[in-house]
């Protein structure tokens, strides 16, 4: 038997309800002794790999004629599921696997790809600020830096501004403003370092250094 497979919706969201139907395409009469869908997610990082996910349906046994015959499935992903994710040192990924058993006959075993979206993400309002100050040390050059949200999407702006207190005078000062992401469990690696020079001159105490910067897309 051939086998097509259509998801709906075909990027679905944690949390939702995802119908699944194999379509099989019979040549000839073929007795089946049962047939299984099963949907599993897998979390590979750092050499290791971790199931988190395992949902299946089974259907019993059936004479199939020729023509078009579909099992169908729905199948509810939980809500805490990690969305779909291909990076060098990591991968989170979602497999459907359609299994039909046929006595005396090599039985169907097929596997497809299903991908889960990230779910939207409300970001929370108001700046969000950041300070490299620590403790009681007033002396000390310390710098505060305001987003203009910590919630940040690939291919979107970054924008915010940086200012330095305790500059003392005379200073100047090449700042960069650098984005890095940090991937792996363990044995960390960075696999993104993507910044701007956003100041060369004097510190002037307090003055807020503004920057924005667009993210790759991936």
């Amino acid at each position: 038997p051939r086998v097509k497979v259509f998801v709906v919706p075909a990027r679905s969201n944690p949390g939702e309800i995802l119908t699944v139907t194999a379509r099989l395409e019979i040549q000839h009469d073929t007795p089946t002794s049962g047939a299984r869908l099963t949907l599993t997610g897998t979390e590979r990082s750092s050499g290791m790999e971790h199931p988190f996910l395992a949902l299946a349906a089974d259907f019993g046994p059936q004479a199939l004629t020729p023509g078009s015959h579909e099992l169908t499935a729905r199948f509810q992903l939980p809500t805490d599921v990690p969305p779909t994710h291909t990076a060098p040192l990591s991968r989170v990924s979602y497999e459907l696997r359609v299994e039909v058993e046929i006595p005396w006959w090599r039985n169907v075993d097929q596997s497809f790809e299903v991908i889960v979206a990230a779910p939207p993400v409300e970001p929370p309002s108001g700046n969000t600020v950041y300070s490299s100050r620590r403790g009681d040390a007033a002396a000390e050059l310390y710098a505060e830096m305001t987003l203009a949200s910590a919630v940040i999407a690939p291919g979107k702006p970054i924008r915010g501004a940086v200012s330095f207190n305790n500059v003392g005078s005379g200073k100047h000062a090449r700042v960069d403003a650098a984005f890095v992401a940090v991937e792996g469990i363990g044995n960390t690696s960075e696999t993104l370092n993507f910044g701007a020079r956003i100041h060369d001159g004097p510190l002037v105490e307090g003055d807020p250094i503004r920057f924005a910067m667009t993210l790759p897309q991936t």
